[in-house]
This record gives C-alpha cells, sequence and structure tokens, in this order.
C-alpha cells in the first residue's frame, strides 16, 4: 500500500509540472545564455502600466526591463539593459496599459533647450543608488535627482532606470526611453508622457 501511495504522488506530481509547462512564468533552465525575443517595461510607480511624469521638480519615473521568450511571455531573469532616451517627435502614440486609453505626443514647446529627437540620455536618465534605495514620491517629487540617484552613464548595464523630467524643457513633451539588451542586442522602447 505505502509503495501505491508513493507511485500515486509521483505520478501526480509528473502530470503537475507537465500540466504547467509552457504556460509562462520564469524560464530558470536558462540554456541559451540569457537570449531574449523582446524587452518588457513595468512603471515602478503606484499605477502599473501608466508612464507618466510630472514635471515637477524632484518627480521620477523607475522603469524596469525584462527579458521576456517565446510565445508565453516567460520572463528569462538576471537580465541587464543599457538605456538611452530622447524627446519623442509629435505625433507619437504612447498608451494606458491598464484601460487600453492611449495618446497623441505633443510637438516640444518652441523656445525651450530640447528640439525634437534630440538625444536627451543625461538630462532625462538617472539610475539608482548603489545601495538600490530612492526616496519621495514619484507623483509629487520629493527628491533630488542629482543627489538620490547616479549620474546617466550610456554604459552602465541595469535593469532599471530612472526618468527625470528634463531640466529647461517645458511640458507638455515625450520621451522615447530605448532598453537595449546587453547579451544579444534586442531593444525595446517605452513612450512616457510628462506633462502636469
Amino acid at each position: 500500500m505505502r509503495r501505491l501511495v508513493l507511485s500515486l504522488a509521483a505520478v501526480c506530481a509528473s502530470a503537475m509540472l507537465s500540466a504547467c509547462a509552457g504556460s509562462g512564468g520564469y524560464v530558470f533552465n536558462n540554456t541559451n545564455g540569457g537570449k531574449i525575443d523582446r524587452v518588457i517595461f513595468s512603471a515602478g510607480n503606484a499605477a502599473p502600466g501608466i508612464f507618466k511624469l510630472a514635471p515637477n521638480a524632484g518627480a521620477f519615473l523607475p522603469i524596469v526591463a525584462v527579458g521576456g521568450k517565446g510565445s508565453q511571455n516567460s520572463i528569462v531573469p538576471d537580465q541587464t539593459f543599457v538605456w538611452s532616451a530622447s524627446i519623442a517627435p509629435a505625433g507619437l502614440t504612447y498608451g494606458n496599459a491598464v484601460n487600453g486609453a492611449t495618446g497623441t505626443c505633443p510637438a516640444p514647446v518652441a523656445g525651450t533647450i530640447i528640439s525634437q529627437g534630440a538625444v536627451t540620455s543625461p538630462l532625462a536618465l538617472r539610475f539608482p543608488a548603489a545601495n538600490g534605495a530612492y526616496t519621495g514620491s514619484t507623483a509629487t517629487g520629493g527628491v533630488n535627482p542629482t543627489t538620490n540617484f547616479d549620474p546617466y552613464d550610456p554604459d552602465r548595464q541595469s535593469d532599471t532606470v530612472i526618468v527625470v523630467p528634463v531640466a529647461g524643457q517645458l511640458p507638455p513633451y515625450c520621451l522615447v526611453v530605448q532598453a537595449t539588451h546587453s547579451g544579444d542586442g534586442v531593444f525595446g522602447t517605452q513612450v512616457v508622457f510628462v506633462s502636469n
């Protein structure tokens, strides 16, 4: 009887594992050297799926990138990316992944320091401090991005970047943030709407 129970338990465990195969989740058996087919973004703020930044001094938006693989959107853990950002052209669409609403990026305000398409990585991006901590509110500000975060470094590899308002650029405007996978060059872009 004891052997029968153990055999039955082994069969059930095997069936459960087979049923879970191919249904997303994490790819733990990473035999492809961490290769990915897409970059998936999440906003590290209180409203997931919404990439909006208020232009207040001290406001910030953490963006996390993960590598996705396969038709089931399996996540390949422990991936790093190099980051860049630029002012979005007028007419580019941005979206709200929560309710599916979309908007159109406005033309950058004339007379400010940045022009459409200009590379703004050093002005718009920071990295979490070495201890990984940041304080303050993403909605109303409360941090000094030059002291609470590490400065932008085009060669730094990270899964997280901090987007801050571009100094001297009047809102509204959009930023196109790009994450390029350090391993195989797969990249993804995320539009961030900067407005009150």
